[in-house]
């Protein structure tokens, strides 16, 4: 889930609009419960389908994504803040 809730910050910078940020989360949250059931259902048969190798394959171009866009810019939320009185 953070990997697709992180593709916000990574892509759009800053979602100004409250509403607009709900949406989103509201999409994320779709996007990751469509991706558990998925694995769900494949990981029961034990065997990688089209489906499965391409949401792999995705997973793995947002994480890498989100690892080289985070090195030069945080996202706007405090996940990698340091906490105060650090």
């Amino acid at each position: 889930m953070l990997a697709y809730f992180l593709a916000g910050p990574a892509l759009f910078v800053k979602i100004e609009s409250i509403p607009l940020e709900i949406l989103f989360a509201n999409v994320v949250l779709a996007v990751t419960s469509g991706s558990t059931f998925l694995l769900e259902a494949l990981f029961e048969k034990s065997e990688l389908s089209p489906g499965l190798k391409w949401m792999i394959i995705l997973l793995f171009m947002l994480t890498a994504m989100q690892c080289v866009i985070f090195n030069y810019r945080l996202p706007w939320f405090d996940v990698f803040a340091v906490p105060p009185g650090w």
